[in-house]
C-alpha cells in the first residue's frame, strides 16, 4: 500500500494554486526512534525508490538521485542542528541555568539547506 492509493475520509480543500511543477503538501508529523522507516524499490531497476515512515502511512517517492541527495544532506545538517541544541540544553540543565539553555536554542533555529 502506498499514500497514493489510500482513499482519505476527510475532505481535501484546496484554497490556491501553485506556480509550475512546485509541490502544494501541508502536513505536520513527528518521527522519532520508534517509528520505522523503510527504503523500498519495488524492483531492482525500478526508476523510483520510497521512504516508507510507520505502517505505510506515510510514502515519499523518490524519482531522481538528486532529490534523494538533497533530502540527505537536509537531514545531516538537521541531524547537527538537533544535537547540537540537545547538548547545549543538557549543558545549561547540568549546571542549572536554563536560561542559558533557552537562548542558545534560539540560536540554532533558522537558515536552511537547499
Amino acid at each position: 500500500m502506498s499514500v497514493r492509493n489510500t482513499l482519505s475520509t476527510d475532505p481535501v480543500i484546496v484554497t490556491s494554486r501553485t506556480a509550475g511543477d512546485d509541490l502544494a503538501l501541508f502536513a505536520s508529523g513527528a518521527v522519532d526512534a520508534l517509528v520505522a522507516m523503510t527504503l523500498h524499490q519495488r524492483a531492482p531497476d525500478d526508476d523510483a525508490v520510497s521512504i516508507l515512515f510507520g505502517k505505510e502511512r506515510v510514502t515519499l517517492e523518490f524519482y531522481d538521485v538528486e532529490s534523494l541527495e538533497r533530502l540527505r544532506d537536509l537531514a545531516d545538517e538537521g541531524a547537527r542542528r538537533l544535537g547540537a541544541a540537545i547538548e547545549a540544553n543538557a549543558r545549561a540543565s547540568a549546571t542549572g541555568d536554563d536560561a542559558v539553555a533557552a537562548d542558545r536554542s534560539g540560536e540554532l533555529v533558522g537558515g536552511g539547506v537547499r
